[in-house]
């Protein structure tokens, strides 16, 4: 019996508006990447660290949003605690910015279904952002009320991004991703299965957004 995001995702695989906006959306990505340096490339898909990038990075902004949302509605919350969470608003919507380019740096190589699934995830999370960064300037203007709902929105719909496509854990990230040469030493089979034909590389190849 399929779990829900594994139904969820059965569905954006078999919807074309899913595949037409990833399909236009892809060559802009990779061309703002392609102005990155070749090594701040592979520093954002975790080249160094022999793992994907992102999955080890997203726990920084949900971790700062959740801890928010728990100082925004504690009882009896007084003038440290709303300080307190502000800061912890502030440090995970920082985070979210690398968080967010290594996704979309990681993304722009994925074909097919995880390309599809990928740009839903994708969209869900830069909301999430720009729904903390707004409730940033609620707060910083006295509407603290505004504020807890923009920022208690942004969570909700970060953590649906993460739960529906499955995509905060690093085995779930490196089972989509397509012939990347630290994944295809832990998994060769199942990155060859994964891997777009017409994208294929040589064994000793890196991958890159070019």
């Amino acid at each position: 019996m399929s779990t829900l995001p594994q139904q969820f995702e059965n569905a954006v695989a078999s919807n074309e508006a899913a595949e037409q906006l990833a399909r236009e959306l892809q060559p802009l990505v990779r061309q703002a990447g392609a102005l990155l340096p070749q090594a701040v490339q592979d520093a954002l898909r975790g080249e160094w660290l022999g793992h994907p990038l992102h999955p080890a990075l997203v726990h920084l902004p949900l971790g700062g949003w959740i801890a928010a949302a728990a100082l925004d509605a504690w009882p009896g919350g007084d003038e440290d605690t709303e300080k307190a969470a502000d800061l912890a608003l502030l440090l995970a919507t920082l985070g979210a910015l690398p968080t967010l380019a290594a996704g979309w740096t990681e993304w722009a190589e994925l074909q097919r279904q995880p390309r599809r699934t990928g740009v839903i995830h994708g969209l869900m999370e830069e909301t999430a952002f720009f729904l903390n960064v707004t409730s940033l300037l609620a707060r910083r203007k006295g509407k603290r009320r505004l504020g807890k709902l923009l920022s208690g929105a942004g969570l909700g719909l970060a953590r649906a991004g993460c739960w529906a496509v499955n995509w905060c854990t690093g085995t779930a990230w490196a089972s989509r991703r397509p012939g990347v040469r630290w994944f295809r030493r832990t998994s060769e089979k199942g990155d060859q299965k994964n891997e777009d034909p017409g994208r294929a590389h040589s064994s000793g190849h890196r991958s890159s957004l070019g």
